[in-house]
């Protein structure tokens, strides 16, 4: 899959071209919003042929970066007969805003991921038993934000010295982030 984001639209593109998602973000990451999805699939298997069909049309995809061009891409695929098009409503809650890129700190003892919803940290020591550390099943949305904002602030400075056991401390202490720590052996 390649995301890219242009304006206030996201594109995303799955397996060669044949699935080609776009989201308005205007709205992403807002309570009580809806962000407008656009699905377009291309009914076809042939590579050739759907390169031709979606780099082909009167709009470019990289020439998307409002709802209105979107709306107008979709119809020209639609045109081609070849090509399937769905329209879904999100909630903008759930969608990262645009210019959000998943954050991931690593040293050769631990490894973590921070996304827009969720985080996972893992220790590379223990291969016995895979202790990862994940949010706790109640975790709160201003939760996942202030462990992303962490780890942005942490980015790029993490010590190779500093532990699973003490990374995962930080975020508690310093961020007053909740977790669950689960053994991935079981």
């Amino acid at each position: 899959m390649s995301e890219i984001d242009q304006g206030n639209i996201r594109i995303q593109t799955w397996a060669g071209g044949s699935t080609v998602r776009m989201v308005d973000c205007t709205n992403a990451g807002k309570r009580g919003k809806v962000c407008l999805e656009l699905s377009i699939g291309i009914n076809d298997r042939d590579p050739q042929k759907v390169c031709d069909i979606i780099y082909n049309l009167g709009i470019k995809l990289d020439q998307v970066s409002d709802w209105e061009t979107a709306i107008k891409f979709a119809e020209l695929a639609k045109e081609t007969g070849y090509v399937g098009v769905a329209q879904y409503e999100l909630k903008a809650i759930r969608v990262p805003p645009i210019g959000f890129k998943q954050v991931l700190l690593e040293n050769e003892n631990f490894y973590a991921v921070f996304d827009f919803e969720n985080f996972s940290i893992a220790d590379r020591r223990d291969q016995a038993n895979c202790p990862r550390f994940i949010p706790s099943h109640n975790q709160k949305k201003a939760d996942f934000k202030k462990a992303y904002a962490f780890a942005k602030s942490l980015e790029g400075k993490i010590p190779e010295t500093l532990t699973f056991d003490q990374f995962t401390s930080m975020l508690g202490d310093e961020a007053g982030v909740r977790g669950h720590y689960y053994c991935a052996m079981d």
